[in-house]
């Protein structure tokens, strides 16, 4: 059993293990996180749980915990350290001396910190007598609320969070934090808004982290120009990743919350330490929006769901995945507008333009991970809505992504036609001796027919979507790379092979797929990728090959 309890709600963790085992429990493990001053969001970060017969309660450390076991309680001992936890053995068995211990703790607090805490949870949750039998999810929907009291105001938690950072030169945090609202944020209504918070010291601190660890990958990858000159930046990533996992409240629902499970969702994907934590984090996110959804339907919130959404179907779409959350709208243009609830707030063409382009975005993604309805008729619709004038206008910037996702969708329908048709013809023996190389199995003419149809189709769609990323590349616009790359590398195999495989066609690929390995070679910014670092190790060695890709 594991349960996170509400700020300041000593009650519901007695209550839930109350409800868990009556009577005797099993000794007590105490973990105390490991900060520097004094207990700082104390009971927000509490958990009781069971294993192997030991009951555990994790709890923020004291600052006299760095002194020795002098401060310990008689019974107690340290039984360990690992990351930001120290383990204390306790002599608690019954679940009255647990009561006394944690109500010993809480009296710790500096009374303005416990007053502020207790009262944050009233607001939220209401009258704490009409919750104290099961454990809860604090709501709280405000824009004002999103941020409980106690963490902005408590010294601790500032002096923790700015102490991990302090390595690093402050510049580069402003610079993350307006990279963010630019190109890695959902659609805010108030983004200046968002940016005097952030100022002010409003905004929380896990989101913060998280906004610094995805940023900083981002940074690195799309905008090497402006970031290259920092080579600490994949380790501040990987820093920020790390606080903002420690400081988030998984169980807190709100806007904040939810922004900042996405934020490391795409972080997780981005940096390929997934081992399906990403999945986790954005089930958790999906649960918490739907619970938003039950308690107010405001335009931002909506938008946040959508860049949910998007992101959910990007990664589905470039690992060839099911989905996290499970969808059953038909994508269709009526059904998605619906759905989303998406409205501009004012009358400027830009932000009717971004929500327009998400929008047709989500239809396009749900019809490629479906494979439901015409990939080319949602192309034509595009085409309708967003005319390529090479300009380097936001319309043509749409223009230019919606094409991407249309070619990445059309290789893998191909792809998918011609592993169809190679099945077909050997039945289970594939399976049975795993993947092959379908370039080189002996097929029957016909079978050929359908193979060869397939990869000539397979081969149009990536030399498209080489050419759009190119074309993105050279108007030093790479904001797409890191949803595309695992897509780029599969239409990289398709047209290297394909141009070797098929003698009497040949499409004019290599300039674009040299030009875009050597030009993430020549970026020791984009280098410190793994997933870019392996993209070129892979790819660069084949490309310079005299044999390599011919054209005519």
């Amino acid at each position: 059993m594991a349960l996170h309890t509400t700020p300041g709600n000593t009650a519901t963790t007695l209550a839930a293990a109350t409800k868990h085992r009556r009577g005797m429990v099993p000794p007590l493990t105490l973990h105390y996180a490991n900060t520097t001053d004094d207990a700082i969001d104390f009971l927000t970060q509490i958990t009781y749980h069971e294993e192997e017969g030991k009951v555990s309660v994790t709890v923020p450390n004291c600052s006299q915990a760095q002194d020795g076991d002098a401060w310990l309680p008689k019974g107690w001992t340290v039984g360990g350290r690992r990351r930001s936890l120290l383990e204390l053995e306790t002599n608690i068995s019954t679940l009255g001396e647990l009561y006394r211990s944690l109500s010993d703790i809480r009296n710790q607090l500096p009374s303005p910190v416990a007053t502020a805490m207790e009262q944050q949870v009233q607001g939220c949750c209401g009258n704490s007598s009409n919750h104290t039998n099961e454990p809860m999810i604090p709501f709280c929907g405000g824009a004002g609320e999103d941020t409980p009291a106690s963490i902005i105001s408590s010294p601790g938690t500032f002096q923790y969070f700015a102490q991990q950072l302090s390595q690093y030169p402050p510049s580069v945090f402003d610079a993350l934090v307006r990279l963010h609202l630019k190109c890695t944020s959902y659609l805010r209504i108030n983004r200046h808004q968002f940016l005097d918070s952030y100022y002010q010291g409003k905004v929380h601190p896990a989101l913060i982290c998280a906004m610094y660890a995805y940023s900083a990958i981002h940074a690195m990858i799309c905008h090497p120009d402006q970031f290259g000159i920092y080579p600490f930046m994949d380790q501040l990533a990987r820093d920020c990743y790390q606080l903002a996992h420690e400081l988030v409240e998984f169980d807190f629902c709100s806007k904040t919350t939810i922004e900042t499970l996405v934020l490391m969702h795409l972080y997780l994907v981005a940096t390929g330490g997934t081992q399906d934590n990403h999945r986790n984090l954005l089930s958790l996110a999906e649960r918490h929006t739907h619970m938003l959804l039950n308690q107010e339907n405001k335009q931002d919130l909506r938008r946040l769901r959508a860049w949910m959404i998007q992101a959910d179907l990007l990664y589905a779409m470039r690992t060839l995945t099911p989905p996290v959350i499970q969808y059953t709208t038909e994508p269709e243009e009526d059904n998605i507008k619906r759905w989303l609830g998406l409205h501009a707030v004012t009358s400027q063409r830009e932000e009717q333009l971004e929500l327009q382009e998400l929008e047709i975005e989500i239809e396009g993604l749900l019809r490629i991970i479906n494979q439901n309805g015409s990939l080319d008729r949602w192309r034509d619709k595009v085409r309708r809505i967003f005319r390529y004038n090479k300009l380097g206008s936001l319309e043509d910037r749409s223009a230019l992504r919606l094409h991407a996702i249309y070619f990445a969708g059309k290789l893998q329908l191909h792809q998918s036609e011609m592993m169809q048709a190679f099945a077909k013809h050997h039945g289970e023996r594939i399976g049975d001796r795993g993947w092959t190389d379908y370039f080189h199995e002996p097929t029957s003419p016909s079978t050929a027919d359908q193979v060869e149809r397939a990869l000539m189709e397979s081969m149009r769609a990536g030399f498209g979507l080489v050419q759009v990323v190119w074309t993105f590349f050279q108007a030093n616009d790479r904001c797409m790379i890191i949803e595309l790359l695992d897509t780029l590398s599969a239409a990289f195999s398709v047209l290297y092979f394909g141009n070797k495989m098929l003698q009497h066609i040949q499409i004019p690929c290599h300039e674009g797929m040299a030009g875009l390995v050597n030009g993430f070679a020549r970026s020791p910014s984009m280098m410190q990728c793994h997933g870019i670092r392996q993209f070129v190790e892979k790819w660069r060695p084949a490309l310079s090959e005299p044999v390599s890709v011919t054209e005519k």
